[in-house]
C-alpha cells in the first residue's frame, strides 16, 4: 500500500473497503470518511486486486490518503443494488472535486433512473452551452460511479458516447434501469431535457 501511495499530496484521510458482491462474482470498492460519508467508488472489477488498484487511482486523483481497510457491508450491498438497476441511496460528498466538475456532477445526479440526458444538455444546465466536450471529460473523472449516474449521459444523437469501463457496460447499466434501445441508440422516449426537471441547477 505504501508504494501505491508514494508521492501523494495528502489532504484528508479515507477508509476503504473492498468486498465481493452478494449475488455476482465481482468486487465492489468504496472510500469513506470517518463519519461514513462516501467520497469515492469504483465500477465493479473481476478480482479484489483489480478493485483495489482502481480505488487507489481514484483516491490519488482526489488527494486522499488511505488510513485503514474497513468492513462496510451496507455500502457494498447498496452499490450492488445500483449496479443491478435498483434504487438505493448513500450519503456522499464531492468536497475534493473541482468547481466545474462539481457543477457537472451535481446536475447529473438528478437524472432519474430510466432516463438519459446529453452532454449538451448538461452543458446548458451549468450555463456553459459550448462546453459539451468539457462535460464529457468531467464525467470521465466521476469519483462516485453508480452513486452519481454518469452512465445516464449520452451524445446528442442518443448514441452512447464514452464510458470508463466500455460502452457495453454502459448499455447494460441503462438496460437494467429500464432504458430501451433501437440498434445502438437510446430510444427517444427515454431522453430527458434537463429544463423539464423541477430542480434548479
Amino acid at each position: 500500500m505504501q508504494l501505491a501511495l508514494r508521492g501523494l499530496r495528502i489532504l484528508k484521510n479515507a477508509f476503504i473497503c473492498i468486498e465481493k458482491g452478494l449475488s455476482e462474482p465481482i468486487w465492489f470498492g468504496a472510500a469513506l470518511r470517518s463519519d461514513g460519508v462516501v467520497v469515492a467508488t469504483i465500477l465493479p472489477k473481476g478480482s479484489r486486486e483489480q478493485a483495489l488498484a482502481s480505488l487507489f487511482v481514484r483516491l490519488k486523483n482526489l488527494n486522499l490518503r488511505v488510513t485503514k481497510h474497513v468492513s462496510c457491508h451496507e455500502v457494498i450491498e447498496k452499490l450492488e443494488k445500483l449496479f443491478k438497476g435498483s434504487e438505493a441511496s448513500l450519503p456522499f460528498s464531492l468536497e475534493n472535486v473541482s468547481g466545474f466538475e462539481r457543477d457537472v456532477l451535481n446536475v447529473v445526479r438528478h437524472v432519474p433512473r430510466g432516463f438519459v440526458t446529453s452532454y449538451g444538455e448538461v452543458a446548458k444546465a451549468i450555463g456553459k452551452p459550448n462546453a459539451s466536450r468539457a462535460v464529457g471529460r468531467a464525467l470521465s473523472k466521476n469519483p462516485l460511479p453508480l452513486i452519481i449516474p454518469c452512465h445516464r449521459v449520452v451524445r446528442n444523437d442518443l448514441s452512447l458516447g464514452g464510458f470508463e469501463s466500455g460502452i457495453q457496460l454502459k448499455k447494460m447499466l441503462l438496460e437494467r434501469e429500464g432504458v430501451k434501445f433501437k440498434g445502438h441508440k437510446v430510444m427517444e422516449e427515454h431522453f430527458l431535457a434537463l429544463s423539464s426537471l423541477a430542480y434548479r441547477f
